[in-house]
């Protein structure tokens, strides 16, 4: 890396959230920072930004999944519902 880089750590105050953490620090970093600097997120910070939509998609698959399972068992395409409800 040929760029200049510097870390900087927090911590929330008890009872925020770690998504309300995340999006003042970005918008005080949007603020403050000086044009051609930038910020990235690391470890558990990168996984929660990169991440929080997964779940979005990753349910309804699922949903179909276990659907097309219980269709298989029952034979039927209408009594899975009554099972998944």
């Amino acid at each position: 890396n040929l760029y200049s880089a510097s870390e900087l750590q927090g911590e929330p105050a008890p009872g925020v959230s770690s998504t309300t953490a995340l999006n003042t620090i970005k918008k005080i970093a949007d603020e403050t920072l000086p044009s051609g600097f930038s910020f990235e997120w690391t470890d558990l910070s990168y996984q929660q930004v990169n991440g929080a939509n997964a779940g979005l998609y990753v349910f309804p698959i699922c949903v179909l999944f276990v659907y097309l399972v219980l269709a298989a068992q029952y034979g039927s395409w209408t009594l899975p519902f009554a099972v998944i409800l």
